[in-house]
């Protein structure tokens, strides 16, 4: 049987035609609330968790971002190959996540600070990688 060999191509799109209040949007962030006061249509009205990467230029500007997952109910399954990923092919300096509550509690649950550990634990192991 012959292989097939693949090739992947990737198209980054201009957000502001799915996002129409990205139109000269021109802010400048330098804290959480900052970013949730300039994003914060991304999340108003949804249903469900939304799990959002946000890419970081090296002059703190944020260049792009991607809608991981759309989340469920009262989570969001996100694994760190998909929060890393477009972020590389990017090349963005450094990267923010955010996701929702539905509940409206902004504190972080057990299971948010452990989901965190483990992407901030695979960004360290690939940059150890990258620098060998």
């Amino acid at each position: 049987m012959k292989k097939c060999i693949k090739e992947i191509t990737w198209k980054f799109t201009d957000a502001s035609d799915k996002y129409p209040e990205l139109k000269n949007m021109d802010v400048k962030i330098t804290s959480p609330k900052d970013l949730y006061d300039a994003f914060r249509f991304l999340f108003d009205g949804e249903v469900q968790e939304k799990f959002v990467v946000f890419w970081w230029s090296s002059a703190n500007e944020v260049v792009g971002l991607e809608v991981i997952t759309p989340g469920l109910l009262n989570s969001s399954l996100v694994h760190p190959r998909e929060v890393f990923q477009g972020a590389i092919i990017a090349s963005c300096y450094s990267i923010i996540l955010v996701h929702n509550h539905l509940s409206g509690n902004l504190e972080s649950s057990i299971e948010d600070l452990a989901a965190a550990k483990k992407k901030v634990e695979a960004g360290k192991n690939y940059s150890r990688q990258r620098m060998k």
